[in-house]
């Protein structure tokens, strides 16, 4: 089995994977490299934007 992050990379490309799809891989990648602010980006698109706060999380 390949690198996780390199089948993620080849799957972005694809335009047969959806954004879902993505969005589910890369949140095991940024888990298993620890990448906080990654994972709080991604479970915000994941679960929807439900508050202001939320939005500006992801503004800076």
């Amino acid at each position: 089995m390949g690198s996780l992050v390199i089948e993620l990379q080849k799957d972005a490309y694809d335009p047969s994977v959806s954004a879902l799809t993505l969005l589910r891989k890369a949140l095991v990648v940024a888990k298993k490299l620890d990448i906080k602010e990654f994972q709080k980006w991604i479970d915000l698109e994941l679960s929807g934007y439900t508050s202001t706060s939320d939005r500006q999380i992801c503004l800076g």
